[in-house]
């Protein structure tokens, strides 16, 4: 009797405990829109051929990996091989180790869909770490 009250016991301060902690991944309001405002200005400024404002939410290390030649060669890129932008919309946004992960799912004129992966740093202002495009047209 004594042994199942024990486990008894232990079970529930276990599911105590277990309801204190937050939930892996979940992400506020606030880190979602930042993830979609930037989102929104990287298409722009792919579009437009505009560097600096597709340098405005990067931190240094992907600044520096996105020289003039970096990003003139994924606008072409896009141009030939996507043509032009339709739509996009977030499909998930979640908390990795240290990075934010936020998916997009994009259309174009001849890919009807288009992955944009973005890696956002954990601390304000949220700044893009990581990008990656992938889609059938473009491999």
């Amino acid at each position: 009797m004594k042994m199942n009250r024990f486990w008894a016991g232990l079970i529930l301060l276990t599911l105590l405990l277990a309801a204190c902690v937050p939930a892996s991944g979940e992400v506020n309001a606030e880190v979602s829109q930042r993830a979609e405002e930037i989102a929104a200005r990287l298409v722009t400024a792919i579009d437009a051929g505009d560097l600096t404002a597709f340098h405005a939410d990067m931190n240094a290390q992907m600044t520096a990996a996105f020289d003039q030649k970096a990003f003139d060669d994924l606008r072409a890129l896009f141009q030939t091989r996507l043509g032009d932008y339709k739509s996009m919309k977030m499909t998930s946004i979640s908390l990795s180790d240290q990075y934010y992960v936020a998916l997009f799912e994009m259309e174009y004129e001849k890919s009807p869909k288009v992955v944009m992966r973005l890696v956002l740093e954990t601390s304000q202002p949220y700044l893009l770490s990581g990008l990656w495009f992938d889609s059938a047209e473009l491999r």
